[in-house]
């Protein structure tokens, strides 16, 4: 172009231009323009000495780029850029829309009747619905709408074609709201008394005419004398008095403890609370693991202090052992009270001498000399794969693993079991409860080696072959031999009943 413009062809610019504000006589007038927005080519405007009364929207050297034109009843507006973005990325900025929306609001034409009024097309009801105009409804003319309240014959709601509808509020005519007329006496907090209750009383006369009454059945029974009447009064009292010192001494009689109301697994809290925070979350995730595969439904694990906590509602007692831990005679004396009435003592030292912890191996052994100096903990031997253990619930092969594999566990050796033939104590090495931990997003914080999430399964399932072991004892020792008890009992070998040995655990999933 060489620096001239062609009128009424297009425009090139050797630097985008960008767009102005629009003057307060433009319908764009208010709406926000992008920095962004920048125009490259446009074609440019007729000169007339009216033009400026004609741009909605121009450059910021004032070059025009919309104008509009009034044709007839209505407006020629014409964007002097393409609605591609050849010429200016204006068509893909959120502010064309915007002005399109202000072309379509001021294009809307409002149809009216032959004598110029806007009938009601949707009045509103008392919900705020749009429904279909009253009969009783009449029409409204344009310069009506700011002066007419909302009435029978002209109803809140939309008037006119439903293109170009104006709107009559509710409110925009209401007046100000006022207070009401007050009736009555206002009642204010001064010199006002509280509530008076009348149970002491009534219960004081209730207590008279109880007397009365004993009084004058004494009277009809010739018993009514003084030497008879007040021994038995004071015997009353006493009683009374004595009922009154029990419930005053003992106050806490109807709060049962936890462990008594649903059945929970319980760890001895050590006093290292990553310990003894490892040993609740394990039991928790043993807890639900358990819960989900059987009858049984576990409450959250509770830690226990030996001989100072009542254990006799705890099947199963987790104890860590941890290189701090000292000799204490009320511990002692309380596990083997657990042991003896039925309870199963889990011992683990933390994976001591293995490769998690290679380096308190002499130290944990001498620890655990310490906390079982006096336990009465039965011959050992090591576990295998033909003890009830091994398959009260699930088939164990030889393997134990917890957070390690590989480290053998140790129970009471054959004829050594108390309590019709269990095992006190379970004796191991592995980190039971940092291989069954769970967090509180249910995800496993702790890696178990070498095997990964099918060494955690195998965890978790000689966990809970130890809950149903704690529960129910030898019942599966019981089953193998339930042929020859019947045979002995004269039933035949060849009977269903004979025949049924459900010892034979084929699927690893035999729920009690």
């Amino acid at each position: 172009m060489n620096g001239l413009r062609q009128l009424g062809g297009p425009m090139s610019w050797g630097k985008p231009q960008e767009l102005a504000d629009f003057s307060a006589t433009s319908p764009f007038n208010g709406l926000t323009i992008p920095s962004d927005v920048t125009i490259t080519r446009q074609v440019l405007a007729q000169p007339t000495p009216d033009l400026n009364t004609h741009v909605w929207a121009a450059l910021k050297d004032g070059t025009p780029l919309v104008t509009a034109n009034a044709y007839g009843n209505g407006e020629i507006v014409l964007f002097h850029i393409t609605a591609s973005p050849d010429w200016s990325n204006l068509p893909l900025s959120g502010l064309f829309p915007s002005m399109l929306e202000r072309l379509i609001a001021r294009s809307a034409g409002i149809s009216t009747t032959e004598n110029g009024t806007l009938p009601l097309w949707r009045a509103f009801d008392a919900q705020a619905n749009l429904v279909p105009a009253p009969a009783a409804a009449q029409s409204l003319t344009s310069a009506e709408f700011t002066t007419t309240a909302v009435s029978v014959r002209h109803p809140a709601g939309l008037y006119g074609p439903p293109h170009g509808t104006h709107a009559l509020n509710v409110g925009d005519h209401a007046s100000a709201l006022t207070s009401a007329v007050f009736f009555g006496t206002p009642i204010t907090p001064d010199g006002l008394r509280g509530q008076t209750s009348f149970a002491p009383f009534l219960f004081i006369l209730g207590f008279l005419l109880l007397f009365a009454d004993m009084l004058l059945s004494l009277k009809r029974r010739g018993l009514m004398s003084l030497k008879r009447v007040i021994p038995s009064l004071l015997c009353l009292a006493l009683v009374q008095a004595f009922s009154g010192q029990i419930h005053a001494a003992d106050p806490s009689t109807n709060q049962p403890p936890e462990g008594a109301l649903q059945t929970h697994l319980a760890y001895v809290e050590t006093g290292n609370p990553s310990i003894d925070d490892v040993s609740r979350r394990g039991l928790q995730g043993l807890s639900d693991y358990a819960s989900t595969r059987s009858s049984a439904l576990f409450g959250s694990p509770i830690g226990v202090h030996p001989g100072q906590d009542d254990l006799a509602f705890y099947p199963l007692l987790y104890w860590p052992i941890t290189t701090d831990i000292q000799a204490d005679a009320d511990r002692t004396k309380a596990l083997n009270s657990f042991m003896e009435h039925g309870g199963i003592l889990l011992i683990d030292e933390l994976g001591a001498g293995t490769d998690i912890d290679p380096g308190h191996s002499t130290a944990i052994r001498e620890a655990l000399k310490r906390a079982t100096d006096g336990l009465m903990v039965p011959p050992l031997a090591k576990l295998t794969d033909q003890h009830v253990l091994s398959h009260t619930f699930y088939l164990m092969h030889g393997n134990y693993p917890g957070r390690i594999a590989g480290q053998p566990v140790y129970v009471a050796q054959t004829g050594d079991e108390a309590n019709d033939g269990v095992s006190p104590v379970i004796i191991g090495n592995a980190g039971w409860a940092y291989a069954w931990a769970i967090d509180d997003t249910g995800g496993h914080p702790y890696a178990t080696i070498p095997g990964g999430d099918d060494q955690r399964t195998i965890a978790y399932r000689f966990g809970m072959n130890m809950i149903i072991y704690a529960l129910t004892g030898n019942y599966k020792s019981d089953q193998a031999h339930y042929p020859e008890m019947l045979k002995r009992l004269g039933k035949s070998d060849g009977s269903p009943a004979a025949q049924d040995d459900t010892s034979q655990d084929t699927d690893g999933d035999d729920a009690p």
